[in-house]
């Protein structure tokens, strides 16, 4: 290949890079396919639009991209792990898993390999697993905010949130303007049931980023814990808005005015619950119990009835109601 056309191709791969990071997702496309067009075994190409298309789940193409990239350079960690990541996205997990360690093996002060092993391991339920990976990234990447409070949130999942504490702290000293570092703080110190620092950590969370999922959800269960419902109200009010789709959410915020008393605001939200799903044991219940406190007993039974014909840890409580 002569000069001119290498030098065209690596253009288009460093436009298409950066267009990538500016979340210019179809421009960058079309720059990789541009230098596909003048070299199909261009394996910078196929990883980078691989890794793109895995973005966007488009996983079957994101696949065949990634797996001609390694094909080409089978000894490049950064492609096992985007191919790694792929086939556990399209529910290969073990071999996503295997193709992980491999890069990690053949890279192992490549941070973003051990990143991408540790959310992996994460995902799969094994935070003992993914702390031994960032353990490894933050050894290779020692001022990363971000590894420093992954490699936190591992921990804290384990029970250790002293330990977990210290570290989130240590990376707000590198990046005090982290919002993630922030509510996982807020969310460790909420759950060593120290309120006040927790709200502090979390209302600093949501001045960095006012639709932080994690801050604002903590931020109620904090301002329950508190005593204060009217704020814990208005801030799932405000987390639904950001995320309408997110029904756990619905749901607390349901309970939450149940137990204020607000009957119809909360029947309103657990009818749209229980017509998505009527199987679901907790949604079954309260809505059953916004039935009943709202005096409509018979249909409230009704809709327990499921609940005390299983084994559901509801059972005792409708019981209870029955009685009376």
């Amino acid at each position: 290949m002569d000069a001119t056309l290498t030098q065209q191709i690596t253009e288009l791969n460093a436009q298409g890079a950066q267009l990538h990071l500016q979340g210019k997702l179809a421009k960058a496309a079309d720059c990789y396919r541009q230098a596909l067009v003048l070299d199909d075994d261009n394996a910078t190409s196929h990883n980078n639009l691989g890794f793109l298309l895995a973005q966007q789940k488009q996983w079957k193409e994101a696949l065949k991209h990634l797996q001609k990239a390694v094909s080409l350079t089978p000894k490049n960690a950064n492609f096992l792990s985007n191919l790694g990541q792929v086939l556990a996205g399209m529910g290969d997990v073990q071999d996503g898993l295997d193709m992980l360690h491999k890069a990690a093996n053949l890279d192992p002060a490549n941070a973003q390999v051990w990143d991408n092993l540790a959310r992996l391991r994460l995902n799969m339920g094994d935070a003992a697993g993914a702390e031994n990976a960032w353990r490894q990234a933050h050894r290779n990447a020692q001022y990363d905010a971000r590894i420093i409070t992954s490699l936190a949130t591992a921990i804290a999942m384990q029970n250790r949130h002293p330990e977990a504490i210290t570290l989130y702290q240590q990376a707000l000293d590198i990046n005090p303007g982290y919002a993630d570092a922030w509510a996982q703080l807020g969310v460790s110190l909420f759950l060593r049931q120290d309120y006040g620092s927790a709200r502090e950590a979390l209302q600093r969370a949501l001045t960095l980023d006012a639709a932080n999922y994690t801050a604002l959800r903590h931020l109620g269960y904090v301002l329950m814990s508190l005593g204060d419902k009217a704020q814990a109200v208005d801030s799932f009010k405000t987390l639904l808005n950001y995320y309408p789709d997110a029904d756990s959410v619905r749901l607390d915020l349901a309970v939450i005015l149940l137990s204020q008393s607000q009957n119809e605001p909360a029947k309103q939200q657990l009818e749209f619950l229980y017509r998505n799903d009527s199987h679901n044991d907790r949604v079954m219940f309260y809505y059953g119990l916004s039935l009943y406190q709202s005096g409509d007993k018979p249909q409230a039974f009704e809709i327990w009835a499921p609940l005390g014909e299983s084994d559901s840890p509801y059972q005792q409580k409708i019981a209870e109601f029955d009685r009376d």
